[in-house]
């Protein structure tokens, strides 16, 4: 079990299209949607760990020494597609060591899935900037109920996500399961120092060594013919693209070409908002 990296490419995983599920126990989630919630979490994660993420105060929360990298659980992700399809109008219980993030997505506010699932997590994540200034020895306190959400996502020593999001009748429902989650009051959120330093195993640096680790179920989702061009180009929301001109320094909208083999390209954009393709649903 990899500990985050200290890198800014921590986000570079292309676009994954394909139709077939990543645990084959359901057909509810679609691979693309697995590595988007994937995606955003550890994106931030890795910001995190970096000393990157900004509170409230615009002060900068410190480095984190031990936050370990998600990785994809097919059993947390089939309690939370039941949670999901619920509607939120029943509660399933967690289990012993399971945190819940939720989130009612208006569909006013998100044409897809997609689109849910970054307005979901994102309003998890910026409970650190609207909440309760948390202190640079990051104790979770009661004073911090409000960015529990944020808690769950960012508490170093879980290791393991599984997520959902449905269609209701008025929005969507967006959950994410996580384990182990030791959540609790007058406990450190993470180790503060340099990142990595407190891992009892290995680091990732450099280019990530595997697209997606996904325990139980596994589905080989690409393979050794990828090619990762970090090339960066213009990309637009709709992803047309000019290889000919480059982002203004700063700018979020840095885009992954990736080419596999024969076949077509795609156009990943980096950054807080990924977006993943064209693929919608």
């Amino acid at each position: 079990m990899s500990c985050i990296a200290c890198i800014a490419v921590l986000s570079l995983l292309p676009t994954i299209t394909y139709a077939h599920t990543i645990c084959s126990k359901s057909d509810k989630m679609k691979d693309h949607q697995v590595a988007k919630f994937l995606d955003m979490h550890n994106y931030r994660r890795a910001m995190l760990a970096k000393g990157e993420v900004v509170k409230g105060n615009g002060n900068y929360m410190p480095q984190g020494a031990n936050i370990r990298k998600l990785t994809y659980d097919c059993d947390l992700e089939e309690r939370a597609i039941d949670r999901a399809i619920g509607c939120f109008k029943t509660k399933i219980a967690l289990g012993s060591g399971v945190g819940e993030n939720t989130a009612q997505v208006a569909l006013s506010s998100a044409p897809d899935k997609l689109t849910a699932i970054h307005n979901g997590v994102t309003s998890w994540w910026k409970q650190s900037r609207t909440g309760p200034n948390i202190g640079n020895k990051v104790y979770y306190r009661t004073i911090h109920t409000p960015s529990a959400e944020f808690v769950r996502m960012a508490w170093a020593t879980t290791s393991k996500i599984g997520c959902a999001v449905h269609k209701c009748s008025s929005f969507y429902a967006v959950v994410c399961r996580y384990a182990p989650s030791d959540v609790q009051f007058e406990e450190q959120i993470y180790k503060p120092g340099k990142p990595c330093s407190s891992c009892p195993d290995s680091c990732v640096d450099g280019v990530l060594s595997a697209i997606l680790a996904v325990s139980n179920e596994r589905t080989s989702l690409l393979n050794a013919e990828i090619i990762y061009h970090r090339e960066p180009i213009c990309c637009t929301r709709f992803l047309s693209y000019n290889s000919s001109c480059c982002p203004k320094q700063g700018s979020e909208i840095i885009c992954l070409l990736w080419n596999r083999s024969s076949r077509s390209s795609v156009i990943h954009r980096l950054g807080p908002e990924l977006q993943f393709g064209n693929t919608k649903s």
